[in-house]
């Protein structure tokens, strides 16, 4: 099991995995006629792992599965190979919303209610450290910026009397982070002896890094792409 992952309606969730039919309807907010679903398990002599597909996936492999409790057992080395090539990763819990809304049993228990909601974050998630929430779309990490282009973004406008100013930060040799912000808002936090050139301010210095970021707004990152070319930046 991978590390935990940032699901836009769930928030950070350690994935499960499930097949890429299975996926794309999760994507949709959609559901399975009944039986189309088919529990998979993958039984290796040391380790077993377990997945949902659909049964036109496993095609030709549901001949040769054992089946125990409506779950087929596969133990076929090359069937592993070609099956599990059709399983991503995704968010537990959006696949037991998509097993009740297609009549079967999830992992964790699911209301109706919960599992046919379609709102862009699920009910009682709410946002930690530099995670935020977006009403459109849903769980993000924050994309620091100054409270005055936060502002413009919340209102759909843009700010005909501010320089958009993109700052570099340094972090190392080899990585590099790239923020927006407004050139009052730099100089009132970093002073006026920044060096600002081409509208392209470069920060290395840890300390003024990090006052910067202290005191910004975190906002979504798909938002401030739409602000910027709502701008005219070029990206």
């Amino acid at each position: 099991m991978m590390s935990s992952t940032l699901c836009s309606r769930h928030g950070t969730r350690p994935p499960t995995m499930a097949s890429k039919r299975i996926v794309a309807c999760i994507n949709t907010r959609g559901q399975f006629a009944p039986g189309e679903l088919v529990k998979v398990s993958f039984d290796r002599p040391k380790r077993s792992s377990v997945a949902w597909m659909t049964r036109g996936e496993l095609g030709e492999h549901a001949a040769s599965a054992t089946y125990v409790d409506k779950i087929a057992h596969i133990t076929d080395r090359h069937a592993f190979a070609v099956l599990e090539r059709q399983l991503v990763f995704v968010c537990p819990n959006c696949l037991d919303e998509l097993l009740v809304r297609s009549g079967e049993q999830p992992f964790a228990p699911t209301s109706k209610e919960q599992a046919f909601d379609t709102s862009v974050v699920a009910k009682g998630v709410e946002p930690r450290g530099p995670i935020i929430k977006c009403d459109i779309h849903g769980m993000v990490f924050g994309r620091p910026t100054s409270p005055r282009i936060a502002g413009a973004i919340q209102r759909g406008d843009t700010l005909p009397d501010a320089r958009l100013i993109r700052v570099i930060t340094v972090s190392s040799t080899k990585h590099e982070n790239e923020f927006w912000f407004d050139e009052a808002f730099l100089h009132q936090v970093l002073g006026s002896k920044i060096e600002i050139a081409a509208s392209v301010c470069r920060l290395e210095d840890r300390q003024y890094v990090d006052a910067l970021l202290d005191v910004a707004t975190g906002v979504c990152p798909h938002e401030m792409q739409d602000f910027l070319k709502r701008s005219g930046v070029e990206l």
